[in-house]
């Protein structure tokens, strides 16, 4: 019985850009040229406890060799309160430059580990980013990731940006496809209370590689 038998069916064209953002949580200007996500499938709930975000938008730009990525969140309950990333408001990003659609796990698999990009971030906290597969084994790649955070009490906002590598020797990226799925965790209380995705089912990125929406690289003209 497959237990998780959905695919992820959204798409984003993401426009290029010859002029890379400043990476410091705070949106450039360059973004409103961006694509605009929203991430707002509630796919798990833990203790039956509703979700405290509001909204989540996303804005994607790439050039030759990152992907910029920049989320915005309204979360009524701010909580970076445990040692463990994933629990605490943080977010999670899947790159599957491999473009894997089947329905497989990745965890035992190194072929498709070594094509999956995978990090969690937090709002806060200690220790906020945590890598893994391909980020975590290629410390070319890992070293050339960057991101910042910030947070807004009057507004009850937070926000991630993220410099993400591409791979070296992707060839051209215009017109290519790679798997993406970004996802949200609500923390309350000290632990994580439930989960938004952009897909229906992308709760499971982690683990089944499918599940993910799909990023298209935008023309360079």
């Amino acid at each position: 019985l497959d237990s998780h038998p959905l695919f992820g069916t959204k798409e984003v064209t993401v426009p290029y850009t010859a002029t890379a953002p400043t990476v410091d949580g705070v949106a450039d200007a360059l973004y409103a040229n961006g694509a605009t996500i929203t991430i707002a499938e509630k796919n798990a709930y833990y203790w039956e406890q509703e979700s405290y975000i509001y909204s989540a938008e996303a804005k994607l730009l790439y050039d030759d060799e990152y992907i910029y990525l920049f989320v915005s969140v309204v979360d009524f309950f701010y909580d970076v309160n445990n040692e463990t990333v994933w629990r605490r408001d943080s977010l999670g990003v899947m790159l599957d430059f491999g473009y894997y659609r089947e329905k497989n796990t990745y965890s035992d698999n190194e072929q498709l580990k070594n094509n999956i990009g995978y990090i969690n971030l937090a709002a806060g906290g200690e220790n906020p980013i945590e890598y893994y597969n391909l980020y975590a084994s290629n410390s070319e790649l890992k070293n050339k990731i960057v991101y910042a955070t910030t947070f807004d009490f009057d507004t009850d906002t937070y926000t991630y940006e993220l410099r993400l590598p591409i791979p070296e020797g992707s060839g051209e990226l215009a017109g290519k496809k790679i798997g993406f799925e970004p996802l949200c965790t609500d923390a309350w209380s000290g632990d994580r209370q439930s989960v938004l995705s952009w897909n229906e089912d992308g709760s499971q990125m982690y683990q089944y590689t499918h599940v993910a929406g799909t990023l298209i690289f935008g023309s360079k003209s």
